[in-house]
């Protein structure tokens, strides 16, 4: 839903800077087989474009930020259409109230470190890929910096 602003936005700064290459990355998720799906989502994938608010965001936040999930407000909701197009305002009946597309009351943090790890190898894989291997160790930046402060 939000690639056209990142297309757009690649697209102005590469016009503006011909010399510069660009990596638009729109699905930080890297295809996952039905085996690894079971294993983050149990029985419960509704499918990526149902994950708003739900399982894999929450468990993400759960994984990264515990401290902002409020655990007792997780709940499972739904649209009561789920069209395969957008139509833009959407209609109540894309998105519910509550905004969670899914499930959310099963989010744990365990699932959040797996997506975490898989997105993050996707990211290394794709900046090694069109940009080369780093030069520096990781994190050598990070270190470097004076913390004193």
């Amino acid at each position: 839903e939000n690639s056209a602003v990142a297309w757009s936005a690649a697209d102005l700064a590469a016009s503006a800077c011909p010399n510069v290459k660009i990596l638009v990355l729109e699905n930080p998720m890297p295809h996952m087989s039905d085996l690894e799906l079971k294993r983050i989502f149990g029985d419960d994938f509704a499918g990526w474009e149902y994950e708003h608010a739900a399982h894999a965001e929450t468990s993400l936040m759960m994984a990264v930020r515990p401290d902002l999930v409020r655990r007792d407000q997780l709940f499972d909701d739904a649209p009561i259409r789920r069209p395969t197009w957008d139509v833009v305002p959407a209609p109540p009946e894309f998105v519910p109230r509550s905004g969670v597309l899914s499930r959310a009351s099963r989010s744990n943090i365990e699932a959040g470190q797996r997506l975490l790890e898989l997105s993050a190898a996707r990211l290394v894989d794709a900046l090694t890929s069109e940009f080369g291997p780093s030069r520096e160790p990781l994190g050598a930046r990070v270190m470097d910096r004076d913390t004193s402060s």
